[in-house]
């Protein structure tokens, strides 16, 4: 995007913030998931993504372990959120609120724990 390589994932802004950096990409966010990103939400200044990827890069460039699920601040820094999805498959919806996070997709477990498609887990980061 305007000439910045940019993997699965990328933050380009308001109209304001684009006009401001000549409409190109806000930098140096850079999450670079391996692998794809099949879905994405916000809430309460947190970005929330799903997809097929088992790493993102924190805001220095180093790889963080994310199983196909991942909170990131907007200053690019990987949260300590962190449940573990099993890697059979990707995670294809994503939803937040003030006490946990909803996800869908193609998943057999969580947490080593038996769920078919569909877990909410709080905040902190247990299985509901």
């Amino acid at each position: 995007m305007s000439g910045v390589n940019r993997n699965f994932l990328a933050a380009v802004g308001t109209v304001e913030t684009l006009a401001q950096n000549g409409g190109n990409l806000l930098s140096p966010w850079n999450p670079n998931p391996n692998n794809d990103i099949d879905s994405l939400t916000t809430f309460q200044g947190s970005i929330f993504v799903g997809g097929s990827f088992n790493t993102v890069d924190d805001f220095n460039g180093s790889p963080v372990l994310r199983s196909q699920i991942a909170e990131i601040r907007p200053d690019g820094s990987i949260t300590n959120w962190q449940p573990n999805v099993s890697l059979n498959d990707n995670v294809l919806s994503i939803l937040a609120d003030p006490e946990n996070v909803y996800f869908g997709g193609n998943f057999t477990s969580i947490d080593g724990r038996p769920r078919s498609s569909f877990a909410t887990v709080d905040r902190i980061g247990n299985l509901k």
